[in-house]
């Protein structure tokens, strides 16, 4: 079932809360909040047949992205933006494939 298969490679990254700083209307206004918990699979396949090496990457199987990554994104001239803080992955799945 898995002749040639060279290597299979499955990881988890559990991320828990991250306080974040962030400001209200204007820099007067400041507060902690808690990022919500996520959790990252990446999955790796690599196949060898007749010198030919075929390897094939997912990263972020469940396509997790926060809902608003950038505080304050749709005003980036704002002094409240803030793009210091993205605390997860901005792609959501990706994959690669790879042959040599």
């Amino acid at each position: 079932m898995f002749k040639g298969l060279k290597e299979l490679n499955f990881s988890v990254n559990a991320n828990g809360y991250a306080h974040l700083f962030y400001f209200g209307r204007d820099l007067n206004e400041t507060d902690y909040k808690r990022s919500a918990p996520f959790a990252l699979l990446n999955c790796q396949v690599e196949n060898v047949r007749k010198n030919i090496v075929i390897s094939l990457a997912v990263n972020n199987l469940l396509n997790y992205r926060p809902k608003t990554p950038i505080q304050n994104s749709r005003n980036p001239f704002s002094p409240v933006f803030d793009a210091s803080q993205i605390y997860a992955p901005m792609l959501g799945r990706t994959a690669t494939l790879r042959v040599s």
